[in-house]
């Protein structure tokens, strides 16, 4: 079971925020935390070539440290949680790096955000950067791909209510995109 600040993370476009708000239906709390620094003023400007708004994390944490009860299971939904001050842990969301393509796309991203994204994804950052500041122990790892909402967050749910056994089977590392990156060349 898992308690505190829990980063929910992952590359933009892997399904974070549609399983927070299906979690939030099944009583398990979270904040937007893009939205939050948003509408709490704690944005330092925008970044023009990344078209998203530029967040210090720390900012972030003070402005929420008041409005949360201490020591209580709170999700932190955002592609960059991982890195606020005072998280417990991360669950760090995946999905095939052609599957997200693909959803970037629909979006309408630009190409050239599409790329940064799915490269990003390819190559575990995220996960990297998540496992680097919390230690393998403190990050879980959710592949999304081919699984519907339900089935990811009942994994989410199990991970975050369920006994300690259920993170042994969400530890990091067995998420693998090699072949798709060797794909590429």
């Amino acid at each position: 079971m898992l308690e505190g600040w829990v980063a929910l993370t992952g590359t933009p476009g892997v399904g974070k925020s549609t399983v927070a708000n299906e979690l939030r239906l099944r009583g398990i709390p979270n904040v937007d935390v893009g939205a939050f620094a948003k509408d709490n003023d704690v944005t330092d400007g925008f970044d023009e070539a990344r078209m998203s708004a530029i967040i210090d994390p720390k900012r972030v944490a003070k402005a929420l440290q008041g409005r949360t009860q201490k020591g209580a299971l709170l999700l932190l939904d955002g592609h960059w949680s991982h890195d606020m001050p005072g998280i417990t842990a991360a669950i760090v969301v995946r999905l095939r790096p052609k599957e997200l393509q693909s959803r970037l796309e629909r979006r309408g991203w630009p190409s050239k955000k599409v790329r940064e994204n799915v490269e990003a994804e390819a190559t575990d950052v995220v996960l990297q950067e998540a496992t680097a500041r919390l230690g393998a122990d403190r990050v879980f790892e959710i592949d999304a791909t081919g699984k519907d909402l339900d089935q990811v967050a009942k994994a989410i749910f199990g991970l975050v209510r369920g006994p300690d056994a259920a993170q042994k089977k969400l530890r990091p590392g067995r998420v693998d995109w090699s072949q798709d990156v060797l794909a590429w060349y």
